[in-house]
């Protein structure tokens, strides 16, 4: 017999970890999950009606920038986040060596959400967006100070994750030693990649060759430069091998990186993403249009006919997987993270557009009614 302090009652639990897509109650206890069925509390505390609702883990947003302070481009993490139904984020890569420690202990440790990151290889990290500012993070191979990032691996597992490099020719021309010298640190270290893949010098069925089961190609629906399909817009069979060797192929929309053209013809052949992750920045969050927030996104995947449940999965069972936190994120297992969300699906016609405004009608939007992170209520809609 014990106290439950959190009952959600009757929501459509969604939880690809465990394989539930049905109508069942979530307690929380403390800050985890606990069984709902076996507990018999003696008191429950706040009981919330889910009735007409998802039950999801609390959302991953794996792809996002977030040194608050620190750069240009960056959002401030629980107040963007949380509002999403996302408890979980990753920096892709905003810092380097050089600005890591005041990222760590003034973002990482100061959070209410769960953090990770992937650590630039370049030593200031994408401070900007480039283009008419430049590119700060502009290397080559004989300036990746391998004895400090190594030290920075060492000093900040598990927060750091791996290590992120942008390989597009503006940034390295036609010179590939960054990427080798990058899967070479990785090695050393034991940690997976990150590689920002549009506009690369190399095709992308030669870049995905490089990465290891567990290595992440960021923005695989761009349209810059090689894409991930042939001339014929099939995809290339080197990318869906790849895939089945444990290379995980993230969507990270952003502002400019997704086309339409090259997403519709790749899930007309059954090539969906591991990952749906937003790339924001302060840039896009929460303005109208192409990106906006995470649950914006799982709609228009949605609308592209990918199912609900791999939706879910790409948000919560997979990064938590990849991050090494399967058995406390990203499910509603007993015993796990009380991080949760409750979404209802709003009937509303919707149009989704891309850079190149491509248009795709929609009739429903995912929307965030209550975020539960580490067993607290840190977000509620009005009229829940």
């Amino acid at each position: 017999m014990s106290d439950i302090d959190i009952l959600i009652r009757g929501g459509h639990v969604i939880d690809p970890a465990r394989k539930i897509d049905r109508i069942a109650d979530i307690a929380i206890k403390g800050n985890r999950i606990v069984d709902a069925k076996t507990e018999e509390p003696t008191r429950t505390g706040q009981v919330i009606d889910a009735a007409g609702c998802y039950v999801l883990p609390g959302l991953i947003d794996f792809h996002s920038h977030f040194f608050y302070g620190g750069s240009a481009i960056s959002i401030d993490p629980d107040i963007t986040f949380l509002p999403s139904g996302i408890t979980t984020a990753v920096d892709a890569g905003t810092c380097g060596w050089s600005n890591v420690d005041i990222f760590q202990r003034s973002i990482i440790d100061r959070s209410r959400m769960r953090l990770f990151y992937y650590l630039n290889v370049s030593h200031a990290g994408q401070v900007t967006l480039g283009g008419d500012s430049g590119y700060p993070e502009k290397i080559n191979g004989r300036h990746i100070n391998g004895p400090e990032i190594i030290a920075c691996c060492e000093k900040y597992r598990p927060s750091l994750i791996g290590l992120k490099l942008r390989f597009g020719k503006e940034l390295y021309g036609e010179d590939d030693s960054p990427l080798r010298d990058t899967l070479r640190l990785a090695e050393q270290v034991g940690l997976a990649v990150c590689v920002h893949v549009p506009n690369c010098l190399i095709t992308m069925d030669t870049l995905a060759g490089f990465l290891r089961p567990g290595d992440v190609f960021a923005h695989c629906y761009h349209d810059t430069g090689h894409t991930i399909l042939d001339g014929d817009g099939n995809v290339l069979p080197d990318i869906f091998s790849a895939q089945r060797r444990g290379v995980y192929f993230d969507a990270a929309q952003g502002i400019n990186l997704f086309s339409f053209r090259v997403a519709r013809q790749a899930f007309a052949q059954h090539f969906y993403p591991d990952i749906i992750s937003s790339d924001i920045t302060r840039y896009s969050a929460w303005k109208p249009g192409i990106m906006f927030s995470l649950n914006f996104l799982m709609s228009k995947y949605i609308a592209m006919g990918m199912p609900l449940q791999e939706v879910v999965r790409a948000v919560t069972a997979t990064p938590a997987g990849i991050i090494g936190q399967a058995d406390k994120i990203g499910t509603l297992r007993n015993g796990a993270c009380a991080d949760v969300c409750i979404m209802k699906m709003k009937k509303q016609a919707t149009t989704f557009f891309d850079k190149d405004g491509e248009l795709l009608a929609g009739d429903g939007l995912l929307q965030n009614m209550l975020t539960i992170c580490d067993g607290q209520v840190v977000f509620r809609q009005m009229d829940f």
